[in-house]
């Protein structure tokens, strides 16, 4: 389980580390809790780097399928205190 993690990893290495940890971690489910869309480095907050990271899962994980995808209920545009953040569950052999 990833919770609020992915956009908090500005390097790039630090980043594909961090997925090959979460999944050769996993045996059948990997839930991420995070934004899914790019961003230019330093476009945001410094400690923030939104990526589109479901293109490098089916890259680098091409065993893994996203089972589910459950939007914000809240998303920023239209809440104050909102988020565009996103469950995303893959499976593997489910």
């Amino acid at each position: 389980m990833s919770l609020d993690v992915i956009f908090h990893l500005v390097e790039d290495a630090v980043f594909v580390q961090y997925l090959r940890n979460l999944f050769s971690a996993a045996e059948r489910l990997v839930l991420i809790y995070s934004t899914n869309q790019d961003s230019r480095p330093m476009s945001t907050l410094p400690h923030v780097r939104h990526r589109q990271f479901s293109r490098q899962v089916a890259e680098s994980f091409p065993a893994w399928t996203l089972l589910e995808q459950v939007p914000s209920r809240y998303p920023l545009a239209h809440y104050k205190d909102g988020s565009d953040a996103e469950f995303f569950l893959y499976g593997r052999g489910v």
